[in-house]
């Protein structure tokens, strides 16, 4: 199941895309957005591929661009340089984002900070509004704009109803 702010792969690449948008039927396409260079494409459903594991995805990524950025500065990085703790990775990550006008980053690592937030919960009475206060105090350490609650809120919905059909399809195989 696709959902705005998922991450995905698709067959045409091993590339991370984030979901844009969902157009369902007569068009039923999903718009798409490659994150390493912000090219929006769009694809049917059955092409794109929720990632298991949508934060280690993410990190992935944040760690690609992060060592992509840090060769280029200095060719003779050893390996020391390369293994940060991924606070410093992510802070990085940020300052790269806004020197290359990468906007199209944004949202994307906001839902990431969405669903690191929720899936570090540990209390069954953890409830959006909460997540909510808890990125938004994240977002201002990092100097990101404050998500909305709407927003937040339906990220958590769509991540939570893909974990429970995940769930679900595990069981019953």
């Amino acid at each position: 199941m696709t959902y705005v702010g998922a991450f995905v792969t698709s067959d045409i690449g091993p590339e991370l895309l984030a979901v844009m948008s969902i157009h369902r039927p007569p068009r039923d396409t999903v718009k798409l957005c490659r994150l390493a260079d912000g090219h929006c494409f769009s694809l049917n459903p059955s092409r794109v591929h929720v990632a298991d594991n949508p934060c280690r995805a993410f990190e992935e990524h944040i760690r690609e661009v992060v060592s992509k950025s840090r060769t280029l500065r200095n060719p003779l990085a050893t390996v020391a340089d390369k293994s940060r703790h991924f606070i410093d990775n992510l802070d990085e990550y940020i300052t790269i984002t806004s020197e290359t006008s990468a906007n199209y980053r944004y949202k994307p690592l906001v839902t990431y900070l969405i669903h690191l937030e929720y899936t570090r919960s540990y209390f069954g009475s953890y409830t959006s509004v909460d997540c909510w206060r808890h990125v938004c105090h994240t977002c201002e350490l990092f100097g990101i704009a404050v998500p909305s609650l709407g927003l937040v809120r339906s990220r958590l919905d769509g991540a939570s109803k893909q974990r429970w059909l995940t769930f679900i399809n595990r069981n019953h195989i």
